[in-house]
Parts: C-alpha cells; sequence; structure tokens
C-alpha cells in the first residue's frame, strides 16, 4: 500500500500491483513540494503509472486533470481501481499503452492536435533504458511546464541536448527535472 501525502485525498492508500516499486512516499513529497502551487489546475501525464500515486497525488493537490499511461493490462486494472477508490474518475483517463505509442498519438494530425501537458511525470523500471520515451515527452510538454524523470542510477540524460533544470537524490531515487 501507497498514501497519498497531500491535498484533499490526504492518507487514501493506494493498492500496489505486484511488481511494481513505488516512489517513496519521502521522495514523492518532495516532488510536490517542488512543484508547489504549479500543480493547481495543471494537465498532467502520468507515464509508466504503476499505482497511479504521482497522478492521483496531483488531482488531490488540485491538478484539473490526469492522464496515466501504463502499458501493463493487469497493473491497468489496478491503477483504474485506485482512480475510482478515490473518486478520481471525472478529472483523469486511464492508456493502456507503451508511452512510446501513447507520445505518437496525434502526430500525425500536426502539432495542434497534439495534447500537451503542464506537468509529466516519467516514472519507468529502472532496469529500463528510457532516453527514447524521455525523448518523445519532451515533445508533450507545454511551454513552461515540468518534466519529472525518475532513476535509479546516477546517469544523466539530456535528451535532444537538453541539460536538466535540476537534479535531485531521495535514497536510491534520482530525479531530473526537464523544463523545456
Amino acid at each position: 500500500m501507497v498514501r497519498l501525502t497531500g491535498g484533499a485525498w490526504r492518507g487514501r492508500k493506494l493498492d500496489v500491483p505486484e511488481g511494481i516499486r513505488p516512489t517513496t512516499e519521502l521522495a514523492r513529497k518532495a516532488v510536490f513540494d517542488i512543484l508547489g502551487d504549479a500543480i493547481r489546475g495543471a494537465r498532467v501525464l502520468d507515464a509508466c503509472a504503476g499505482s497511479g500515486a504521482y497522478g492521483l497525488e496531483a488531482l488531490s493537490r488540485g491538478a484539473a486533470h490526469a492522464t496515466f499511461v501504463e502499458s501493463d493490462r493487469k497493473v491497468a486494472k489496478i491503477l483504474r481501481g485506485n482512480v475510482e477508490r478515490v473518486g478520481a474518475g471525472e478529472r483523469s483517463s486511464v492508456e493502456e499503452m507503451s508511452v512510446a505509442r501513447f507520445s505518437s498519438k496525434g502526430e500525425e494530425a500536426g502539432p495542434p492536435a497534439r495534447r500537451l501537458f503542464d506537468v509529466i511525470f516519467h516514472d519507468p523500471p529502472f532496469k529500463e533504458n528510457s532516453e527514447s520515451d524521455l525523448q518523445a515527452l519532451l515533445g508533450l510538454v507545454a511551454p513552461l511546464g515540468w518534466l519529472f524523470h525518475e532513476r535509479g542510477d546516477d546517469e544523466v540524460f539530456a535528451p535532444g541536448g537538453l541539460e536538466p533544470a535540476d537534479r535531485r537524490r531521495y535514497g536510491t531515487t534520482r530525479f531530473l527535472v526537464f523544463r523545456p
């Protein structure tokens, strides 16, 4: 079980699918401390969503809408249960597909058709090479938006030559913060 750390649903527990490594409450709280009031009214993407803790935390703290992307069918089922448990169904959507597939949706229709997000959380499995997903997600960040990329090692990506605006470490978790 994972608990939400702030906002209207503070203390609510979420189911964590088997095999998923949830971000610690301390690390998640630190991310939202960085965001501060920028989360209010934001359109949020929780990529590699797992339990949905990032997106649900964002909604709890005042985000307008959260889109969850999860490729594993069993994990997506538990994620949908968590969304319903907290009552976030009207302010969220769950996309059962890979980050690469989600990122490419709408490209053929041109830039105006692409969905842009104010805040993107990217928390892939640590063993996965996620550089191409990270590059694709940067194209979905709205002007003045944020992309938080979570890692389990000290490697720093600079997708498209964009250096992280910030780097943080909480225990074994590292965050790269991009502000394209």
